[in-house]
């Protein structure tokens, strides 16, 4: 009976560190005050999603809104649901749609995947764009390269950095009424589900 406690505990756990995209790497309160010095005394809540986004491109993976620009024409989707934004951690979003307003092509998006798989892979402590430990049983597993291909196939992959796995999340909403893509940076999840499991039961037994 413990054993299906803990493991619904683990899932939920894991699943909510998921959504929230990294959002327990926290920095403390002199992170506010540094954001305001380099946006022109602007607090972190007074600005713009994009200024948010360039924040934390810059802070946690030293990127800037030019690194990882499309090639296509575009313009900045800063309104509505799925937009620019970025957080005191390690999420960053950055949303795009064409200037002319039609769909983003395979090929585009593509490529676009591409630029940013490249520059993961170049940060990356290990050279690679890995599986991650989110949805495999072992850490081998989540050591596994993944290709760009399967990247674009599941809409997202990940790298390590200073010993933890970071994750990206790209997509081509090309269904969308307004067709964009959009990319996310954040923390990942850092452990497999077997190992959560059992660092509660451990927990547990003490």
């Amino acid at each position: 009976m413990k054993k299906v406690f803990l493991a619904l505990m683990c899932t939920a756990s894991m699943a909510l560190i998921a959504a929230c995209g990294g959002n327990a790497n926290k920095t403390d309160e002199n992170t506010d005050e540094a954001a305001a010095t380099e946006q022109g005394a602007k607090s972190f809540d007074q600005m713009t999603g994009i200024e948010k986004c360039a924040d934390a491109l810059q802070r946690v993976y030293n990127l800037t809104l030019a690194d990882i620009q499309p090639d296509f024409e575009f313009t900045e989707q800063t309104e509505g649901f799925d937009k620019f934004d970025g957080d005191q951690g390690s999420r960053a979003v950055a949303v795009y749609q064409k200037k002319d307003g039609t769909a983003i092509t395979a090929d585009e998006f593509k490529a676009w995947a591409g630029k940013i798989y490249e520059i993961t892979k170049k940060m990356s402590q290990d050279g690679k764009n890995v599986e991650g430990p989110a949805y495999v049983k072992s850490n081998k597993e989540a050591m596994a390269e993944k290709s760009l291909e399967k990247g674009i196939d599941g809409g997202e992959w990940n790298y390590r950095m200073n010993d933890q796995y970071y994750a990206i999340y790209i997509h081509n909403n090309d269904g969308a009424k307004k067709p964009y893509v959009d990319v996310t940076f954040s923390l990942g999840i850092q452990k497999t589900f077997e190992d959560a499991l059992d660092d509660a039961t451990k927990q547990l037994k003490k």
